[in-house]
């Protein structure tokens, strides 16, 4: 005895309703006539967010290539930076460098050759003597690239890059790029 409907399916129709994702807040080039640099976006979301421990050391930048600021526009480590505030007991931290990638070494196209860009984890921390204890004492030193100890903690690597601060890369494990 046969069965046609065994070889006849028969689903449901679903409805797939696509949703969208945030994006970090990109850069913009002015229209033809502006002037030649690109405007940078705020990062007042971002310096709002931070815990009341955390600054910022200078403004944040108002165009692409500008010198002399330091942005959080667009960062994807606000919820890291929280966490290390809480983890180092609320000590003292001041963010030197952010999203401004063009400071970073690299020279464009958009800076895709650094984690110091919009979307990414890597932000710059001056040194104190609690943030360096704690990184010193929490972490383990997996490298020292160019000399210079890298540790980790956690998803995160801090290398400490020269006398002024620490480079560091929140969901990061490597010393692969140092």
């Amino acid at each position: 005895m046969s069965n046609p409907d065994l070889i006849n399916v028969r689903l449901p129709s679903a409805r797939i309703t696509p949703t969208s994702t945030p994006t970090a807040p990109q850069a913009t080039t002015p229209p033809a006539g502006s002037p030649s640099q690109t405007v940078w976006p705020s990062d007042a979301t971002e310096r709002a967010a931070l815990p009341a421990n955390v600054t910022v050391n200078a403004a944040n930048c108002t165009a692409f290539g500008q010198t002399g600021c330091t942005s959080l526009a667009g960062t994807a480590a606000l919820g890291a930076i929280q966490a290390l505030s809480t983890a180092c007991g609320g000590c003292s931290m001041v963010i030197t460098g952010g999203t401004e990638c063009w400071l970073h070494g690299s020279r464009d196209p958009r800076c895709n050759g650094t984690h110091h860009r919009q979307g990414d984890y890597a932000i710059d921390l001056r040194h104190s003597a609690a943030l360096d204890s704690y990184i010193q004492s929490a972490g383990t030193v997996i490298c020292s690239p160019r000399g210079r100890p890298l540790y980790q903690i956690g998803n995160a690597v801090y290398w400490d890059e020269d006398s002024a601060h620490w480079h560091v890369n929140f969901n990061y494990t490597s010393c692969s790029g140092f």
